[in-house]
Parts: C-alpha cells; sequence; structure tokens
C-alpha cells in the first residue's frame, strides 16, 4: 500500500518549537513559557567523560532521624519556603523530596546539640538547596520564604 502526503497551505508544525514546548506550572496553571531551545546546537553530540570512581574522606555532622521523621509529622509534607505540597502532583512517593532544614546549622556548632522542632522547617528539596546556596550560612528561610511568595504574587 502506497501512503499519499497532502500538502496543505501552511504546514501544521513549522519548527520544533511548536511540538516540544515544557510547560511550567505555576499557581496551579499550565504555561509553555520556556520552550526547549536550539535543537540545532552543534555540541549536541558533544561527549563527557563520567562514571570514574574516587576516593573521598568526609566528616558529616549527624542528624537524627526521628527528630526528622516528628518535623515531618507536625509540620507536614509542606515545603515552609514555597508552600508546594509534591503528593498532589506526583502522588505518595514524593515524600522523599522533602528535607528537614536546621534554622541553625549543624555545621556551626562545636558539639552535639540538643534540637526541638522549634529549630526545624520541613522545606522541599529545591528551596533546601537554594538555602544552602552560599554554603552552611547560606540563606534567611523567612527572607527567601518572603521572597518567593512575593515573586508567585506578582507573576499571577
Amino acid at each position: 500500500m502506497q501512503r499519499q502526503s497532502v500538502m496543505t497551505e501552511k504546514p501544521i508544525i513549522e519548527s520544533i518549537d511548536d511540538i516540544l514546548p515544557i510547560f511550567c506550572l505555576s499557581n496551579g496553571e499550565l504555561k509553555p513559557e520556556n520552550k526547549v531551545k536550539n535543537f540545532s546546537d552543534p555540541t549536541i553530540n558533544q561527549t563527557y567523560a563520567e562514571g570514574g570512581i574516587r576516593e573521598i574522606t568526609v566528616e558529616l555532622h549527624q542528624r537524627n532521624a526521628s527528630l526528622r521523621n516528628k518535623a515531618l509529622e507536625h509540620y507536614g509534607y509542606i515545603c515552609y519556603v514555597c508552600g508546594e505540597k509534591f503528593e498532589e502532583t506526583y502522588g505518595p512517593d514524593s515524600e522523599e523530596c522533602f528535607e528537614v532544614h536546621h534554622l541553625t546549622p549543624l555545621s556551626t556548632q562545636e558539639k552535639v546539640c540538643e534540637n526541638t522542632l522549634n529549630d526545624v522547617r520541613v522545606v522541599c528539596a529545591n528551596c533546601h538547596r537554594i538555602l544552602h546556596k552560599n554554603g552552611a550560612l547560606g540563606i534567611n528561610i523567612d527572607q527567601l520564604r518572603e521572597f518567593v511568595h512575593t515573586t508567585k504574587t506578582n507573576s499571577k
């Protein structure tokens, strides 16, 4: 069986951008603001060596799993900073996307310290990364929260 093409006055798809938009979820609305850019990039086939093994030694400040569990139980699976509830979007397996952030970084403590639920907040992995972007002292959690809420409000 031979296929037959029908030409239309205007092509249905004019560019790759017409068929591969990446949508941003913003305040519950899908917005095609960020589209895949420049598929004709000549470096697309450039290779990068990865996967080698190296040995490292690190010192970690111990976290208390009971404090994490109690914080998640007390505050819930809602990011203190951005307010996202990942379970609504990603389902119940999204619980691992949440971190328990210490308001006073453990790395600033000289010895073992006692913490309570008042000393921590539940945040999503994205906000936690931003909170620690500038090292242990990072950004103040309430300043970031205000910035995120202001940004969300202004984008409506």
